[in-house]
């Protein structure tokens, strides 16, 4: 997960958001509950063995 915003960030409420999807299948790309002038994006990398 990428969060910016013009201001600065709390990263403890990035980090508590982050813990509320952290149980759901679709947690990489689930939305997370921040307010609304801070963007998220969201990208799963994933190794693939050869």
């Amino acid at each position: 997960m990428f969060v910016t915003a013009d201001a600065p960030i709390d990263a403890s409420r990035v980090v508590a958001a982050l813990k509320t999807v952290a149980p759901f299948t679709d947690a990489p790309t689930r939305p997370l509950a921040l307010p609304a002038s801070w963007a998220q994006s969201s990208f799963l990398v994933e190794k693939v063995s050869p």
